[in-house]
């Protein structure tokens, strides 16, 4: 088959799918499909956000969820924030209280002179304290976030 046909029968595939899901698009000759409805209305959701204070230094969290349930905190990885975990945090809501903390130097939260794991520890049981739980939560971190996670548990239990 000739270059210009199969230039041509690629184009016409990418315009049938465009024309069969509505959402799709086509950006440099690739089909961008639209993401699925679940994933629209999760990061639709409505959500609170809350700041506490942690060594002069601004701490913002992001809350799904009903006060009383039992508390689920999700500690972002490095060079991302709270908002990474908008996907998945309405559906876990469902059950918990969950709080998501920007990390000091991400997202919406102030920047510091140095990161130690000790001091983002700490930003994690105030947004822990100032959430309220009506227990000890439920912690999970992702990459950096989950060192995170271990120097809290090591240093408070």
């Amino acid at each position: 088959m000739h270059h210009r046909a199969v230039r041509n029968v690629r184009r016409d595939a990418l315009r049938s799918r465009v024309r069969d899901d509505k959402r799709a698009r086509v950006v440099n000759n690739r089909c961008i499909e639209a993401p699925p409805k679940w994933f629209v209305d999760a990061v639709s959701t409505p959500y609170e956000t809350g700041n506490v204070e942690v060594d002069g230094c601004a701490v913002r969290y992001l809350r799904w969820g009903r006060t009383g349930r039992p508390g689920l905190v999700l500690v972002h990885g490095g060079a991302a924030h709270a908002h990474w975990w908008s996907f998945i945090a309405p559906f876990l809501a469902n059950q918990y209280d969950v709080v998501a903390p920007d990390l000091s130097g991400h997202g919406d939260s102030s920047r510091r002179e140095a990161y130690p794991r000790e001091v983002w520890a700490r930003e994690v049981m105030a947004v822990i304290e100032d959430a309220g739980f009506p227990g000890p939560p439920v912690v999970i971190g992702h990459s950096l976030g989950g060192f995170v996670t271990i120097v809290a548990a090591a240093l408070y239990g």
